[in-house]
């Protein structure tokens, strides 16, 4: 959890604030205490990115083995159809959000440090940077 639930009056059983404005508080709270509170967070997608901006930001400190995203190329991934991707989206959608603001805010840090962002050369990856997706034709 990374919001100040606080803020967003959700320990108030009758609060004055909509749905919406507290989904809002919430996800902004999330965002300032990730990039105020988090000296260092990686992206998986990025683990090659990650590392360098690990070791640039704890000066010293460098991985023996460089790090990899260890996802089974033999996992069975479910293609969805539109229909159900959206719903999934549109439920998590400050997830969603929030994720798109931690991809942002990697870039700049590694940007700050001088650290050009490349693609990882895996071919696993299941939601791509703009969340396009496999879908399949309804029944």
């Amino acid at each position: 959890m990374l919001a100040n639930l606080s803020l967003s009056d959700c320990y108030t059983l009758h609060s004055n604030k909509t749905q919406q404005e507290r989904e809002e508080i919430m996800l902004q709270s999330a965002k300032d205490n990730l990039a105020t509170y988090f000296a260092f967070f990686g992206i998986t997608e990025n683990m090659k990115d990650s590392q360098s901006l690990f070791e640039k930001k704890f000066n010293g400190l460098k991985f023996t083995k460089q790090m990899v995203n260890k996802r089974s190329r033999s996992a069975n991934y479910v293609t969805l159809s539109e229909k159900h991707w959206a719903l999934i989206v549109e439920k998590n959608h400050l997830d969603v959000r929030l994720y798109q603001y931690a991809k942002d805010l990697f870039l700049q840090r590694l940007e700050l440090v001088n650290i050009t962002a490349h693609r990882e050369d895996d071919d696993t990856v299941i939601v791509q940077d703009d969340f396009n997706f496999i879908t399949v034709k309804e029944m």
